[in-house]
């Protein structure tokens, strides 16, 4: 045993790819010890839906059930609203917070019980895996406080998240590694598009989806090998991932499609059609039968397959396509898919301030370099190394339909690009393959890095009560501050003293996978 851990640790420290997946670890246990309750998107529904699970002892329904009230109670700083003025928010905001009141965030603990309000959980309307494994931590970490409540939540979420991602990066690597080099750029994504840490290291179950995601993609890896197990092993994860959230409808239509396309490249169609046929069926097939039920149920009880809150209320109404050529314009089109890729790239966390736009342009210049250089080898390219396009495009589809969806109902933008991480053990193939192929990549790269470190400085002095989101500026303003970083402040609100011990600790484990590649290059 003591060998194998040896072994196992050498093999860490020697290479570059695994330092910087341990570099990438270290960070989002940084990003969690420094984010504040309730900071990441949604929470106050996360957090509504776990709680219902453990003390009522069901699951929540859409339209029926509320959020806690606890949340309402609780003693400490809400997000900057989405909507001016900023400041404005149901309770006190980070600026007006006062970290040396007798009762804060670390003094008392969460009822162990549920009390509704009357808002509406619009995160009842999701599969509810991801609470019901989350159950379990809540009951038994029933007396902590707030602060460390979420600690230990959003942990338990970066390790699903994390652990998606490293068996994809690595089982990517085992398939291509002959052409990606070491691998750095396959495990480089989180700093290519740094709102990768806000979006998995939260509450909420974009992590599961990537769990799933990460191991469905390895058994995709090994579909060429043959076998009725990978398949029916496939299905399962993207069943595992319908029971998660509804991207896994055009995630698992992807994959269906991808196999058809594999079966037909290597001539299974034409030799043996029940043999072209059969990985495709069984992976669906299983999928459904682990993960239909739930779509099922939406559709009887809501009229919708998704639930989605938008989808159920056009359904409701029944002149989608009415109103969408009433109230369609090609601005308010292109400001959604504007906003899409600009969320993808950086957003920051709940409270959505923003640095500069302008500075976001590197995250988004290294996406559209790399994944056109992909795009242009896609023919010639190994039919694995194809599957992104099969895997990304029906979701992507799903967004801009969610975008229409939103015109339709009269509203501009709101689609959210940073659900595509959940791609991320897919689309960083794609990315590596141009990253791998292009000059301009690296020097990209060192801009995304030190973009990320500036806007998460931003971000810290927020949450520090310094900096702030008020009036009708989205950007970060410093008008009436006192203070860059208020140390007292992120104490009362999280561990900034282990968060800043494992950003160094990451930050120094990624500067020596760099100076190892640079040794060898």
């Amino acid at each position: 045993m003591k060998t194998f851990t040896r072994n196992a640790v050498r093999s860490v420290l020697q290479t570059p790819r695994r330092l910087l997946l341990l570099a990438i670890f270290l960070i989002g246990i940084a990003h969690v010890c420094f984010l504040p309750p309730f900071e990441g998107f949604d929470e106050t529904a996360h957090w509504s839906s776990i709680t219902f699970i453990a003390y009522e002892g069901r699951i929540p329904v859409y339209g029926q059930d509320a959020v806690d009230r606890a949340v309402r109670d609780y003693p400490g700083p809400f997000p900057y609203t989405s909507l001016p003025p900023f400041e404005d928010v149901k309770g006190v905001n980070y600026r007006d917070f006062d970290a040396s009141a007798p009762i804060g965030p670390k003094d008392v603990a969460p009822p162990s019980n549920f009390s509704p309000t009357t808002e509406n959980n619009w995160q009842a309307q999701h599969p509810p895996l991801y609470y019901i494994i989350l159950t379990p931590l809540r009951m038994l970490f029933a007396g902590a406080d707030w602060v460390q409540m979420f600690l230990v939540l959003r942990l338990a979420s970066w390790v699903m998240a994390f652990a998606g991602f490293a068996i994809a990066v690595e089982a990517t690597y085992k398939k291509f590694g002959a052409v990606l080099g070491g691998g750095m750029a396959l495990a480089a994504w989180p700093f290519f598009f740094p709102q990768f840490f806000p979006e998995m290291a939260r509450l909420g179950n974009d992590s599961l989806c990537l769990l799933a995601m990460g191991v469905a993609w390895t058994f995709l890896l090994r579909m060429d090998e043959g076998g009725r197990r990978r398949a029916v092993a496939l299905g399962a994860a993207l069943g595992v991932g319908l029971w998660t959230k509804a991207f896994f409808l055009p995630i698992t239509a992807g994959v269906v499609a991808y196999l058809l396309w594999q079966s037909w490249r290597s001539g299974d169609f034409q030799s043996d059609i029940v043999k072209g046929l059969s990985a495709p069926f069984i992976t669906g097939a299983t999928a459904a039968v682990i993960g239909g039920g739930w779509y099922v149920y939406k559709f009887l009880s809501v009229g919708d397959f998704t639930g989605g809150d938008e989808f159920v209320q056009l359904n409701q109404d029944g002149a989608f396509i009415t109103r969408l050529i009433s109230n369609f314009a090609l601005y308010d089109f292109s400001y959604g898919i504007a906003s899409i890729i600009a969320s993808f790239t950086w957003t920051g966390t709940w409270s959505l301030a923003r640095p500069m736009r302008i500075l976001t342009l590197g995250p988004i210049l290294i996406l559209a370099l790399t994944l056109l250089r992909w795009a242009i080898d896609w023919r010639r390219l190994p039919t694995q190394a194809q599957a992104p396009l099969f895997i990304a495009a029906p979701m992507v589809a799903g967004l801009v339909f969610h975008l229409l969806s939103r015109i339709a109902a009269g509203q501009i933008g709101g689609t959210p690009g940073w659900y595509l991480h959940i791609l991320a053990p897919a689309v960083s193939l794609a990315v590596a393959w141009g990253y791998c192929h292009s000059r301009i990549a690296p020097w990209l790269a060192a801009y995304c890095a030190a973009f990320a470190a500036y806007a998460w400085t931003l971000q810290i002095s927020m949450f520090s009560g310094c900096a702030g989101k008020f009036g009708a500026q989205k950007t970060y303003s410093f008008e009436g501050a006192t203070c860059f970083i208020d140390g007292a402040q992120l104490s009362a609100l999280g561990y900034p003293v282990a968060g800043v011990i494992f950003l160094i600790g990451g930050v120094a484990i990624a500067g020596r996978a760099v100076y190892k590649v640079m040794q060898t290059s």
